[in-house]
Order: structure tokens, then sequence, then C-alpha cells
């Protein structure tokens, strides 16, 4: 198998605005019942959890590499054989990668037209399963935190 690989940059993924906005609002309106209700420091909490999130999605690597080889795949700096993989699975524009022994999973972007040629090449070594993310890992896609 000859590797593949592609690079996304900062720049080609569009920044959540809706997503965060509306955390925004939602957090703004806790906060505003918090302080109502006399409880400043959770009032405080509310203030500055946006403020976070959106330095949190706006910041990061400004380029992304990644390849799949014959041997697993490399993100960036960090290589994932194979044999250490338990599965993949495709979301959107994220490539998960579940590796054996771990409780995490790894998240990859991808550009979406590539989807199905990444998957026929991690075909070959890997077996693809559904994966059932958690509310906290679909935020984290959304907002690109990963």
């Amino acid at each position: 198998m000859e590797k593949f690989t592609w690079q996304i940059s900062k720049k080609d993924r569009v920044t959540p605005w809706g997503i965060l906005s509306v955390l925004l609002v939602i957090s703004l309106a806790a906060a505003v019942y918090q302080f109502l209700t006399e409880n400043y420091f959770g009032a405080a909490l509310f203030i500055v959890a946006p403020v976070i999130m959106f330095m949190v999605s706006t910041q990061g690597q400004k380029e992304f590499h990644c390849e799949i080889t014959d041997e697993g795949i490399k993100a960036n700096n960090k290589f994932y054989p194979f044999k250490k993989l338990d599965f993949f699975a495709i979301i959107a524009d994220s490539l998960i990668v579940k590796v054996k022994k771990e409780k995490d999973v790894v998240y990859i972007p991808v550009h979406f037209e590539d989807t199905e040629l990444i998957r026929e090449k991690l075909s070959k070594n890997l077996r693809e399963e559904e994966y059932e993310e958690n509310l906290g890992e679909i935020l984290n896609r959304l907002l690109q935190v990963h």
C-alpha cells in the first residue's frame, strides 16, 4: 500500500461561531441567574467559561499533518502502529482511532472529500466500527478542541 498523506491548516477548519454564540447566550443567562440568587462564584464561572471555550477553539496548532502507511498512522509527530490500534471510525470530518489498552480515542481531522479514500486505505489493516460519542466528545469535536 502506498502512503496516503493530507494536511489541514487552521484556516481550512471553520470556527464554529454558531455553537459558540449559543453557548455564550446560555452561559450569560446562567450567570445572570446565579448573580440574582447571590451565588457570585457561580456567576463568575459562567462568565469565564465561554471565554475559555472561545480561546481553546480558536487557538491550537496552525498545521496538522497526517499520513497512513503500511505500518500505521502518523498524526503530526506521533506514530500509531496498526498492531496497537483496536478500530477506527469516521464521523463528519474526523477520523477516530481507538488505541488498545487506552480509555480515550484519538481524533484526527480530515477533509470531508477524503473520507472514502481514508476508509478504503485503513480497512486493509484495521476494522471499522460504529463509535458512539459521549456529550463531551461531541462538544469537543464541534468546538474543534481535538
